[in-house]
């Protein structure tokens, strides 16, 4: 068809179709700038699993929304900061978990660039270690009748 008109009438249907395409990425194209990747996969691997409604980061923000998901779809009423830090605390805890696992069967060895482009950085081994015996500690001193109170145990 294009061959068949005029230079004219081919600048109308362009400009046309132009619009066309940008009404279309104004209402379904989400604006994702400034958003990590990681964050995109994240929430990407809720919908593929079917829980999308479980996710509630950053991607589902308004601002990182399409007009259609804003409006239509309102997932943009999903997003809760606090919600999502309590979640991504357990993920992490899984994944420092399993990591643990392997480097005590010897799967992985301790290298300097193993954490590089990992989700486990010294900051967060140091979290959850210390985290954990605390929690280790608590419940064996728990367990003899003993509670922690202004920074040490004592008798109920």
């Amino acid at each position: 068809m294009y061959n068949y008109i005029d230079a004219r009438t081919r600048f109308w249907v362009v400009c046309w179709f132009g619009f066309a395409g940008w009404i279309v990425t104004e209402l379904f194209i989400p604006d994702t700038t400034g958003l990590d990747l990681r964050e995109q996969d994240r929430y990407w691997a809720f919908v593929r699993e079917g829980r999308a409604g479980e996710y509630h980061g950053i991607a589902v923000h308004p601002r990182h929304l399409s007009w259609w998901e804003k409006v239509v779809l309102k997932r943009g009423q999903a997003y809760d900061p606090e919600l999502d830090r309590k979640q991504r605390v357990k993920e992490l805890r899984v994944v420092y978990e399993a990591r643990m696992q392997e480097r005590e069967m010897g799967k992985g060895e301790e290298r300097e660039d193993d954490d590089e482009g990992s989700e486990i950085t010294k900051g967060l081994h140091t979290y959850f270690t210390s985290k954990s015996e605390r929690q280790v500690w608590t419940t064996l001193f728990a367990s003899r009748g003993l509670v922690y109170r202004k920074g040490t145990f004592a008798n109920e």
